[in-house]
């Protein structure tokens, strides 16, 4: 029995190191970004006599109804000469949104847009099958927005002049959100992307680490998307793959968060976890697939290399962290049964020091968007127990994308603040009972009793650690039955 203790135990802390690793990135990346605040400066945008390129604008669309007439709105509002801008609908869709998207067309075509619509015979590779069998290079530049993002109208104007480096393959804008306030899911989701857009993506750029373009609101330059292999369907994360071959090929990827472009967040818990599936399980994918290739460049150096793979394995992080949670019960159920337990337990107890280096990294970006230290306390906190009660999902997609061959792309439901009223009456998005609905219960019930257990013995740190995880999976799985309830009624 003590062999397996021990063995229990050194995993136990193995799972810490990979999550104290993670935590030390974040901090670095963190200190890098506010060195960059320190220093940055704006690139002037263009005049009206510069001189300009030829861009394509392509729009990959799947059943996006609620969506598609304000996407191509405000794409049409593009300030740019109309000669030497074209616009492709990439349209995969089943449901009435063709028919929105021939009337758009005709009403912009009229105006004198150069703006088509381009159907497939089938679905194959979703997204990056579309983009692959519509790529062109006739254009200098391509960009690329998802359904639920609504440009500004000086996109291009001030994007564009990164591009006079011949070497710059890609340039990212900045995500903003246009319901971050409408529920506690918003609330996280907004601190999560905002720490990405701001020291994850600043953080890397200034070291001169890879950098990601993230599938939508970026331009890329054509030659560079043909130079590294173009758009591939092997993962489901066709963008950071994309990315890391065009790096790897020694093109320079910039990112303006000058330029904000506004989206949607997913509103509802299901659409979140669809959306959360499909990038953890990508992410695990590209790890697989990029890893070696990274680590054997000749032209990278060590710290490339070092935070090229942190980026490529940042999913996988949640299996360390679902798994930390079993051993952690256990550990603490049988502590009195070996002394190695204490030991270990004493020793884990130090890794506190993650969430220090996390509150940290999270409070930086918080900073950067004139929120108050009080507000921050309570949205990152909310923003664990989110994280906890995700972990299981988001740990199955991880294991989904290193074990499973099926990579089905499954798009995130996307609502539009203004027809929130009509969807609730609409059969548009069904929410179903799943299994992992039924085992997200199970899991808050096994450690709230962790926590009862624990309040019992007076360990009153365990308590509390196990109360995060039984809250985190309770309010996850009560928020689901709560919207299969509201539908079904």
């Amino acid at each position: 029995m003590d062999v397996i203790f021990l063995l229990l135990s050194l995993l136990y802390l193995l799972c810490l190191i990979f999550i104290l690793c993670y935590a030390v990135s974040c901090f670095i990346l963190a200190k890098r970004f506010r060195r960059y605040l320190s220093i940055k400066q704006k690139i002037d945008p263009f005049d009206l006599n510069q001189c300009y390129s030829k861009v394509l604008i392509q729009l990959p669309v799947y059943n996006e109804k609620n969506t598609i007439d304000r996407l191509i709105d405000s794409v049409c509002g593009i300030v740019y000469p109309q000669e030497l801008l074209a616009i492709e609908v990439l349209d995969d869709s089943t449901d009435e949104t063709t028919l929105l998207i021939e009337q758009k067309i005709n009403e912009y075509g009229a105006l004198g847009f150069k703006i088509e619509h381009k159907k497939r015979l089938n679905r194959n590779g979703y997204k990056a099958g579309a983009l692959k069998e519509f790529s062109s290079y006739q254009a200098e530049y391509l960009v690329i927005f998802d359904a639920d993002f609504v440009p500004p109208p000086d996109f291009l104007l001030r994007l564009l002049p990164h591009f006079r480096n011949e070497k710059v393959g890609m340039v990212q804008a900045k995500w903003g959100h246009l319901n971050a306030t409408e529920n506690f899911l918003t609330l996280v989701q907004a601190l999560s992307l905002n720490f990405h857009f701001s020291v994850e993506h600043h953080g890397r750029n200034f070291s001169n680490y890879f950098i990601n373009f993230n599938g939508t609101a970026g331009i890329w330059r054509t030659m560079c998307v043909a130079d590294a292999g173009g758009w591939s369907d092997e993962t489901l994360t066709e963008d950071l793959d994309l990315s890391f071959r065009a790096q790897m090929k020694g093109w320079k990827f910039i990112y303006d968060s000058n330029v904000v472009c506004e989206a949607e967040l997913p509103p509802n818990l299901t659409a979140l976890k669809i959306q959360q599936y499909r990038w953890n399980k990508g992410g695990a994918q590209c790890f697989k697939k990029l890893a070696k290739i990274l680590i054997i460049d000749k032209n990278l150096n060590w710290e490339q290399k070092l935070f090229g793979i942190n980026q490529l394995f940042a999913s996988s992080t949640y299996v360390f962290v679902f798994v930390l949670y079993f051993l952690s019960l256990f550990l603490v159920l049988f502590r009195d049964q070996s002394s190695i337990i204490n030991i270990v337990l004493i020793i884990g107890s130090l890794f506190i020091v993650n969430t220090i280096l996390l509150a940290y990294s999270y409070y930086v970006s918080w900073e950067q968007h004139l929120k108050t230290k009080r507000n921050f306390i309570v949205n990152f906190l909310l923003f664990l127990i989110m994280t906890s009660g995700l972990s299981f999902h988001n740990f199955l997609a991880v294991l989904s994308g290193y074990f499973s061959s099926n990579s089905v792309f499954k798009r995130t439901p996307k609502f539009n603040e203004s027809n929130l009223s009509t969807l609730k009456k609409s059969n548009y998005f069904i929410p179903k009972l799943s299994i992992s609905v039924i085992i997200e219960i199970l899991l808050s019930l096994v450690f709230s009793v962790g926590m009862i257990n624990s309040v019992f013995f007076l360990d009153f740190a365990s308590a509390v650690f196990f109360g995060f995880i039984a809250i985190g999976f309770g309010l996850v799985s009560f928020q689901q039955l709560k919207e299969i309830s509201i539908k079904r009624h």
